[in-house]
């Protein structure tokens, strides 16, 4: 019997920026409506689930499709919702006062920006040139601390961030 493999290549063509603030999902998500003149809508969150994990760990998601300009907008909460009981890794030693062996964990979904609290995907034909100024004006938010443009392909968990 012949056996058939799928070589299925993600594309990563779109632009992203890690978002630096303390402010809820649904805050920045209206301030970015506002400010960009997009219409951003809550999303079934992304689901996420690791070897050892109890349940999967849910991250907000927020999205807008404009028509005009053939552009997806997305906003996406950095940490998880919730937590998760999680085994301990093998060599952990449990103490005294443990009862189990599960851990409750909280992630992120691209572990290498732990800075970031939101990550905003623009995906668009011309989206490296927009980028800069959606950047630009997400800076002039004053509850914002950082916006970092970030190169997608450096990312080790890049995997995360298909939609």
């Amino acid at each position: 019997m012949q056996k058939y493999s799928l070589d299925l290549t993600p594309s990563f063509d779109f632009s992203l920026l890690s978002i630096s603030t303390q402010v809820p999902d649904y805050t920045m998500c209206i301030e970015l409506n506002r400010l960009l003149d997009i219409d951003l809508e809550c999303d079934a969150p992304l689901d996420f689930q690791e070897k050892g994990m109890s349940a999967p760990l849910f991250f907000s998601c927020f999205s807008f499709h404009d028509e005009y300009d053939q552009s997806d907008y997305f906003l996406l909460s950095n940490t998880s919702n919730n937590s998760v009981s999680m085994k301990k890794k093998e060599g952990s030693t449990l103490s005294l006062f443990d009862e189990t062996e599960q851990e409750h964990v909280k992630r992120l979904l691209v572990p290498e920006l732990p800075q970031g609290n939101f990550l905003f995907l623009l995906r668009a034909e011309n989206h490296t040139k927009n980028i800069y100024i959606i950047q630009n004006k997400i800076k002039t938010l004053t509850f914002v601390g950082a916006v970092q443009t970030i190169e997608v392909e450096t990312l080790s968990s890049k995997k995360n961030l298909i939609l």
